[in-house]
């Protein structure tokens, strides 16, 4: 289902949006985090947390094979 945001479980305790308090969301099996202080989506793409397009996790959904 495309657009088909869910809450993830709780991160592992190191990882940075926990650490911050973040609410990490599931979106296609790619975690993400909406930070609007910075006005950013951060994903955990390639092991890291970093800024992402809507469009870098649609592709990275569709890579997963998750239906997005």
């Amino acid at each position: 289902m495309l657009g088909c945001l869910q809450r993830a479980p709780p991160p592992h305790p190191d990882a940075a949006p926990h650490r911050a308090r973040a609410q990490v969301y599931g979106f296609g099996g790619v975690s993400c985090v909406v930070d609007s202080a910075a006005g950013v989506v951060r994903a955990q793409l390639d092991g890291r947390w970093a800024p992402a397009s809507l469009e870098a996790l649609l592709a990275a959904a569709r890579t997963r094979g998750r239906g997005l």
